[in-house]
């Protein structure tokens, strides 16, 4: 209803505002993700080195926590 009375200049200025800040939320959660995203594409690649079909281990990344895991139980593979 806003958008239909207000006149389009400010529509689109507030289209701006909202886009930005919504990149400035996902800028902030990437940076708190990467030391997390960056251990895990380490043990992918070690696990590329060994010769194995690499799989995720919740267990080989520090600082991670309140995994909840839908594969099975991962304390049986390792």
């Amino acid at each position: 209803m806003f958008g239909s009375l207000a006149s389009i200049q400010l529509v689109w200025n507030m289209a701006d505002m909202f886009m930005a800040l919504m990149a400035v939320v996902n800028l902030i959660a990437i940076l708190l993700l990467s030391k997390i995203a960056i251990q895990v594409l380490q043990d992918y690649t070690m696990q590329k080195k060994q010769g194995v079909d690499p799989e995720f281990h919740y267990k080989n990344i520090k600082g991670i926590k309140g995994v909840s895991w839908w594969g099975g139980a991962q304390d049986d593979k390792k």
